[in-house]
């Protein structure tokens, strides 16, 4: 397998996945960055907010499986959570030269392999700054759990639920990358940072422009501000209106200890003490962020998406992420533009398991599409190279498969003898 380390002029995309079947991308080692990241200042202002004209593309994705209305009461291996995303350009700022905060660059904590194999420095040079957050709150947020049933029994406040666990930990996010692996040029995490947005003072205020900096996270006025998630597999992207919202990327606990009662009545037992945790202690830093090279050799590709060539994975091991809580910001940089990618979030099980052709799991299934209501379904090819046609390089959507494989189709019937 070729060895890669050395930047290259353009072209690629970012991703990570590990399989005993494939080497990782090698890099230089070097020591990791021990700085706690609180240099910033924590206090943003939230009034007349404008989109930065270097964030090229912003949203959201709500994996999930089963499918909501799929749950019963008591139904195991429940999965799901939110991954918010950016994507930002380079403005050449010294200390923080993607224009996010102050000091940014300071923050990044190179990723490592299981092999103790580190990225190279943060790219200061590279043209683009991809970064993900993942927030697990199905639990608190989907209608299915938390909302008032026929019986009037909400799950997440039951008294009956406070030791249950109604979903599982979130361990594992996977990218499939359709790019020649040498364009991602650093991957990382950002020590004590999450994606934050303005939220509503009171429940039901009206005003739009005041409000409270909130780091995003499972608490219910995050929720307000993103109503009418859906939890499912292959769920389609959301935009965020930054300038309603007021987004911005800030300390990991912004705001979390606001309104805690309000907090309470929305979530009970463990997921209350699982948010108190994320409050005082601030989002979970990954115990591996890698970068995972499919067999080659490749050749670099001419289209901007082809058949996947590596993983960017990123593991939380030692703990992964309960219901209620989050993940820092961790990502990647690149010299080439967002294209459309296909993800993966796993629970522990499934991140453990070790599968012949990683890369299927990155194509849709034929049986797995839902229509998106008020938008006529489009046919998913399930060639990764025949879906290269219908996409745009400029497009940012990014589709999302939970942890629950699809079922394997009924055998044919055998034919019946001939008489």
């Amino acid at each position: 397998m070729t060895r890669f380390s050395a930047k290259l002029a353009a072209c690629g995309v970012l991703v990570v996945f590990a399989a005993a079947l494939f080497g990782t991308l090698p890099a230089t080692a070097q020591p990791k960055d021990k700085d706690d990241g609180k240099g910033a200042d924590q206090k943003i202002p939230v009034v007349d907010y404008k989109r930065p004209l270097n964030l090229v593309r912003i949203g959201y994705v709500t994996p999930g499986s089963p499918l909501p209305e799929n749950i019963e009461a008591g139904a195991p291996h429940i999965l799901g959570g939110t991954i918010y995303f950016a994507v930002f350009q380079n403005i050449g700022k010294v200390g923080d030269n993607f224009g996010i905060r102050e000091n940014f660059n300071s923050v990044f904590v190179e990723g490592e392999n299981i092999r103790k194999e580190v990225s190279p420095s943060f790219d200061t040079e590279a043209e683009f700054l991809y970064l993900y957050q993942i927030v697990n709150d199905r639990a608190i947020h989907d209608a299915k759990l938390n909302k008032a049933g026929p019986k009037g029994v909400r799950w997440a406040v039951d008294p009956n639920n406070d030791d249950i666990n109604l979903t599982e930990d979130i361990v594992n996010f996977s990218l499939g990358l359709t790019c020649d692996p040498r364009y991602i040029t650093s991957w990382g995490y950002f020590a004590n940072t999450g994606f934050s947005i303005r939220v509503l003072a009171k429940e039901g205020e009206k005003k739009e422009v005041e409000g409270v900096r909130m780091a995003v996270s499972s608490h219910p006025l995050i929720e307000d501000r993103f109503p009418n998630k859906e939890y499912r597999p292959w769920i389609e992207k959301r935009e965020i209106d930054v300038a309603r919202l007021g987004f911005t990327i800030a300390d990991d606990r912004v705001g979390l200890e606001f309104d805690l009662p309000l907090v309470r009545k929305r979530m009970g037992g463990v997921r209350f003490a699982n948010y108190q945790e994320t409050a005082k202690k601030g989002g979970l830093k990954p115990d591996f962020v890698q970068l995972i090279l499919m067999d080659g050799p490749f050749q670099l590709p001419d289209a901007p998406v082809a058949t996947n060539k590596a993983i960017f994975r990123v593991d939380w091991r030692e703990k992964g992420i309960p219901e209620a809580e989050h993940s820092v910001v961790f990502g990647y940089t690149s010299d080439l533009p967002p294209v459309r990618s296909v993800g993966l979030i796993k629970d522990r099980e499934a991140a453990a398991r070790i599968t012949a052709d990683p890369g299927a799991e990155f194509i849709m299934p034929k049986d797995n599409s839902k229509p998106v209501e008020g938008r006529k379904p489009a046919v998913q090819p399930a060639n990764p190279v025949q879906l290269a046609a219908d996409l745009n390089a400029q497009d940012a959507l990014m589709l999302i498969a939970a942890q629950q494989p699809a079922p394997a189709p009924a055998p044919a019937p055998a034919p019946a003898p001939a008489p």
